[in-house]
């Protein structure tokens, strides 16, 4: 008998993190065995070990690997510089914003979501996770775009950080609700939203520049 082509061939390792992921949304890391997870994907448990050494391996990768789309749960590895006018910036921002919650659509994400609200920070406190050191680059290239935006006039305040948490709160909320009961509670749609939320945040910071 023919051995199957590679594409006819199971990809066992994505099996398993998307079966992880499903039980890790619904019973959490402790109540989710590495048999659990086997029995999910229809193979020993014994099979799993050649792909990932332990659950915290399996769980790391349902957390942090980017999923079909390229998107990594924690969003995008930078953000971009910002060139344009006091004009161009609403814009700008609302874009900016848009990409970000764009990452995070999709069931896939919701779960992920869910996950390290849950999960993920009870680890993160134990010392069992690290997903700090994975948000860091992302915080820092967002607090540069800010204090470029403050050095050009085009925002006032001397605490960057505070302007980030009033910039990216609301996507957070809305994230939140998202992951919580995405079908249960009724959502406005999103680029009015965030378009709403950009003309606020910059009524309260917009700079002498505009």
């Amino acid at each position: 008998m023919a051995r199957p082509k590679a594409k006819e061939q199971r990809d066992t390792r994505a099996e398993i993190v998307a079966a992880a992921l499903d039980l890790f949304a619904e019973k959490g890391f402790h109540g989710t065995s590495v048999r659990d997870i086997a029995r999910a994907v229809g193979v020993r448990e014994s099979a799993l070990y050649n792909h990932f050494e332990n659950k915290d391996a399996i769980f790391e990768q349902v957390l942090f690997a980017p999923d079909a789309n390229d998107h990594p749960m924690l969003g995008p590895p930078r953000f971009p510089t910002f060139d344009g006018g006091a004009d161009e910036l609403p814009a700008f921002l609302e874009q900016l914003l848009a990409e970000v919650a764009d990452r995070f659509d999709g069931d896939a994400q919701r779960k992920r979501f869910r996950i390290m609200l849950t999960d993920g920070i009870r680890l993160a406190q134990a010392g069992e996770l690290d997903p700090f050191s994975r948000i860091f680059p992302l915080r820092l290239s967002a607090l540069e775009l800010l204090q470029s935006l403050i050095a050009r006039g085009l925002l006032r305040g001397d605490r960057p950080e505070q302007l980030l948490i009033s910039f990216l709160a609301p996507v957070f909320v809305w994230r939140v609700f998202d992951a919580a009961a995405p079908d249960a509670l009724p959502r406005p749609d999103r680029r009015p939203f965030i378009a709403a939320h950009v003309r606020t945040f910059l009524q309260g910071c917009a700079g002498e520049a505009r």
